[in-house]
């Protein structure tokens, strides 16, 4: 099974893919779905927001899902995906609802409801 919808189009069409977190169990996580989901990835590593491994302008597209708010300096974590990005590239970065009864709701009806977690 391939996911048609969301991040697995991302990954399609022969995209390199990294993924990057603090915490090394979250990598193990990440990588057993993609196993699972049949997503190719080229890397996955512990990494931090504001100090990307990556060098500059070497990214076309940038996925942060809920990292921004976790990290103490919001502006140096911004500025390292702005570093990275190439001049033509794209971020996308969602952010939870203030109460989170908003991103509960998103994830239950669009997520959990419809089958797209499994």
């Amino acid at each position: 099974m391939r996911i048609r919808h969301g991040f697995g189009r991302v990954c399609e069409n022969g995209t390199k893919v990294f993924g990057f977190d603090l915490e090394e169990d979250q990598i193990v996580l990440t990588e057993l779905n993609f196993q699972l989901r049949e997503i190719p990835f080229e890397q996955l590593l512990t990494a931090n927001a504001e100090n990307l491994p990556f060098e500059d302008n070497c990214i076309d597209f940038i996925f942060l899902f809920g990292v921004l708010h976790h990290t103490p300096d919001t502006q140096k974590a911004i500025d390292e995906v702005c570093r990275v990005l190439k001049n033509d590239g794209q971020a996308v970065i969602m952010l939870y609802a203030r109460g989170g009864k908003h991103y509960i709701k998103i994830c239950l009806i669009h997520g959990l409801f419809q089958g797209k977690w499994f």
